[in-house]
């Protein structure tokens, strides 16, 4: 089955991109407050080991994740028609949408200076966006759209990106709690968004390999960001 084009006309495609900067925006900003909720929950609410481990879930892997930011584009982009180039642009413009939310919020609520030291941050970010926006935001299109041949390749490349980063935490930080909550998440993605069981086989199938290239890529990611702070 050939990938399908939906019948889209450029004024609707363009309005997409707009929805997926928007929509980076609003993760970038909802990133900052995941960031502070562990502090929240133990003010407000309560300090027990229920609101700690909620705190922590949701402040280090889903606010400090660029997997999760990276699943955040897939899904924006998937949920629209667009395809190609396009998708490719909306997945670009959602992630440098979300880093450009996260670090307004961080200068408006954290009242985080301008400098130029303070600005390296973001511009990696944003060279990371400019690859990795346009890569998951094509995998989404093909997890929508693409032959059921080439839909686990996409899933799985999300997926494998969770996986990639517990490796780093297990690996580099010894973090073993959360390398087990980063893989099971990968695993997770990788089973409820498969279309039916053939599709979560082949998907679950190709992990091992997607998981090696993201991983390399994410030791690229790592290695630009010292390179630049050490400028």
């Amino acid at each position: 089955m050939q990938e399908t084009t939906p019948a889209t006309s450029t004024p609707r495609k363009a309005t997409f991109l707009g929805i997926s900067g928007i929509a980076g925006l609003i993760v970038g900003a909802l990133t900052l407050g995941g960031q502070a909720l562990p502090g929240f929950l133990t003010r407000n609410v309560a300090d027990n080991a229920v609101t700690q481990a909620v705190g922590h879930f949701v402040a280090q892997h889903l606010s400090n994740s660029a997997a999760a930011w990276s699943l955040a584009a897939f899904l924006i982009v998937a949920a629209t028609p667009l395809v190609r180039t396009w998708a490719a642009t909306a997945g670009f413009l959602t992630l440098l949408g979300a880093t450009a939310g996260y670090y307004a919020a961080a200068t408006l609520f954290l009242n985080d200076d301008l400098s130029a030291a303070a600005l390296r941050s973001p511009l990696i970010w944003a060279v990371i966006a400019a690859v990795a926006g346009p890569f998951f935001g094509l995998a989404a299109a093909v997890w929508r759209r693409g032959s059921p041949r080439h839909r686990p390749w996409a899933l799985a490349a999300v997926a494998a990106l969770f996986l990639a980063e517990a490796i780093y935490n297990a690996a580099i930080l010894h973090y073993w709690s959360d390398a087990a909550t980063s893989a099971a998440i990968g695993i997770l993605v990788a089973l409820l968004l498969a279309g039916d069981s053939p599709q979560r086989r082949a998907t679950l199938q190709r992990l091992i390999p997607a998981t090696a290239v993201m991983s390399a890529a994410l030791a690229a990611a790592f290695t630009l960001a010292q390179i630049v702070f050490t400028l």
